[in-house]
């Protein structure tokens, strides 16, 4: 993978992350840690958080490959990685989290990009709709 400049002014932000995958970060960077001092001079601190064992960016074409292997061996459909960011705004918005809390972290300027492109209409959704309906148009 590729640092690059953020797309957007709005690109270079905090995001709040979750406390259980805070915690995972951490012995992530403690494993990283070790292979720092292991490799001792032959470490390239680039100062990211995935790296190679000699602190270099990750190739997208290994990354994809081992995150195809993870989701096989987790028994979940095949998606593309870039299909996590729709993953996280569908799950948001399926959990009642309103459309602009999911926009802002999303780092979306326009809440219509976070709509139109980021989410999925979920059959779970439409029948707690009709649900809804139904308590509505009692008879």
């Amino acid at each position: 993978m590729l640092q690059d400049t953020p797309k957007t002014k709005k690109s270079n932000r905090s995001v709040p992350i979750p406390k259980n995958i805070l915690s995972e970060l951490e012995k992530h960077e403690s494993k990283q840690d070790d292979i720092k001092s292991k490799a001792s001079n032959m470490y390239n601190d680039n100062n990211i958080i995935f790296a190679t064992d000699f602190g270099n960016y990750i190739d997208t074409s290994n990354l994809n490959r081992r995150f195809k292997k993870s989701l096989k061996r987790a028994e979940i459909a095949p998606i593309k990685f870039h299909g996590l960011r729709h993953t996280y705004a569908t799950r948001l918005f399926q959990n009642d989290i309103q459309p602009k809390t999911v926009s802002d972290l999303m780092g979306h300027e326009d809440i219509q990009t976070t709509l139109n492109l980021y989410t999925w209409v979920l059959d779970s959704q439409k029948n707690k709709a009709v649900d809804v309906l139904d308590n509505i148009f009692t008879i």
